[in-house]
Parts: C-alpha cells; sequence; structure tokens
C-alpha cells in the first residue's frame, strides 16, 4: 500500500500511516485512487499477484502495466520492473519462456521491496 501526504511532502522519505481499521475510514474515490480527507492522504493499493514461480516477460508486462497509476506518484517504484522488462526483451526469449536466472532474482527483489 502507498501513501502520501499531498501538502506534506519534504525532501526526507515519504512513510505511510496505515490504519488497521481501514474499512471504517471515509474514503472519497479521486481519479481512480482513494483519497482520504481526514488524513489529506492519496491511498493506492496495487493488486499484486503472489510471487511467481518462474516469472516470465507476460508475466513481468502483466504486473508492472496492471497498476493504475494516474498522476505517477509510483513512477520511481515502477521503474525498476520497466527496466527489467526491458532486459527481458533483450533476452529475445519467448513470451512464455522462464527468464533467465540474473533477470529472475531482480524481479523478486523487486517485488520484496514493493511489499
Amino acid at each position: 500500500m502507498w501513501c502520501w501526504g499531498l501538502f506534506e511532502a519534504t525532501n526526507q522519505d515519504i512513510t505511510c500511516n496505515v490504519n488497521i481499521e481501514q474499512d471504517l475510514i471515509p474514503v472519497i474515490p479521486v481519479l481512480g485512487l482513494k483519497w482520504d480527507p481526514i488524513d489529506d492522504t492519496l491511498v493506492i493499493t496495487p493488486k499484486l499477484e503472489a510471487k511467481l514461480e518462474s516469472p516470465t516477460k507476460r508475466k513481468i508486462l502483466s504486473l508492472t502495466q496492471g497498476i493504475f497509476d494516474p498522476l505517477g506518484f509510483l513512477a520511481p517504484a515502477l521503474l525498476p520492473a520497466k527496466l527489467l522488462v526491458q532486459q527481458a526483451w533483450a533476452t529475445k526469449s519467448d513470451w512464455d519462456t522462464p527468464l533467465p536466472t540474473d533477470i529472475q532474482s531482480k524481479y523478486m527483489q523487486w517485488l520484496d521491496e514493493l511489499k
């Protein structure tokens, strides 16, 4: 889950405060995102699949392009995955062929960091 305080952003790392009782928070849909007017935060909840045993070009591309980010807030987090798609494309492997182990390990590391 990614959260941003729209007016409180500084040069420091932006942190996310997670409320366990999230269903009780009144959120307002704005541009396909959820806005919490009490905390003045935007909440983006990407639907990530469980870890993939054998990532392929198709699976990595599907995951990275399936995250809706109309304002570009997730660009820094999605860039490593898009670079992995570029590396996977350079291998000239088929869409459903498992990728080389170095790309697979980088992909798994990115997924762990994203969660």
